[in-house]
């Protein structure tokens, strides 16, 4: 005989479930499911962050990019796509980071008056980054065209994982010296990142003769300087003339 359960309909799926459950108790008498469940508790949530993000995964990115960024990129790219996180999501989990370390310290503040780039910056922290690992990525695909060793979309992954890292790096500042007010907090971390980028390249590359060395500086200055004309052009213009 067909279960009076049968008739009922998911509105969510559409489909007909294996058991519509008989409330009364902790368990279900008809499939052993249990119904009553506690309450979300704080141990529940932390349990939840160590589980899913603080696995090996996670470890393995956060530590494998400081110690050796540029073969931790290059083997997640040839050799094991497990090693390291997707680079999207940890691009968007330590953007997330980084923001709530600079609004903890207090040690970015941007007037959209003021200053419309540095407060789009802060707006669209994600997209602009992302708009970074694009022009820098072009670069290095023109100037190292003939090698052919990285496809455009691998360079991408490889600037998206190094500017992860780089709101890692920030975000510590913030929250070690959010108690100092000086003026070289800021500057310091802004050249440790660019030197752990610009390191992180030379061992992505294994640049160790001198003309490898110059390739790969000229790229990543012809990356950041065509990003910041053409990102400083693209927020004037919004500035000029916002949507309606």
């Amino acid at each position: 005989m067909k279960s009076v359960t049968k008739g009922f309909k998911s509105e969510l799926f559409g489909k007909e479930p294996e058991c519509q459950h008989i409330a009364g108790g902790k368990f279900c008498p008809q499939c052993g499911k249990q119904l009553e469940v506690s309450s979300i508790a704080t141990k529940d949530v932390l349990d939840g962050f160590v589980a899913g993000w603080l696995r090996k995964g996670f470890r393995q990115t956060l530590i494998g990019l400081f110690v050796a960024p540029g073969r931790a990129v290059r083997t997640y790219l040839h050799e094991d796509r497990s090693r390291l996180i997707k680079p999207v999501a940890y691009l968007t989990l330590t953007a997330a980071f980084a923001l709530w370390a600079h609004s903890v310290s207090g040690d970015i503040q941007c007037d959209v008056s003021d200053n419309p780039i540095c407060h789009f910056v802060l707006t669209h922290l994600v997209y602009a980054q992302l708009m970074q690992a694009l022009f820098v990525a072009l670069a290095f695909w023109l100037v190292f065209s003939a090698d052919r060793h990285q496809t455009f979309w691998e360079l991408v992954t490889l600037n998206m994982f190094l500017l992860s890292q780089c709101f890692v790096i920030s975000g510590i500042f913030s929250l070690l010296f959010w108690a100092t007010p000086a003026a070289w907090v800021m500057p310091v971390s802004t050249g440790v990142r660019y030197l752990f980028f610009y390191t992180a390249l030379l061992q992505f590359y294994e640049a160790k003769s001198i003309n490898l060395i110059l390739r790969v500086t000229a790229a990543y200055i012809a990356g950041l300087v065509s990003f910041f004309v053409v990102f400083s052009v693209f927020v004037e213009l919004l500035v000029a003339f916002p949507a309606v």
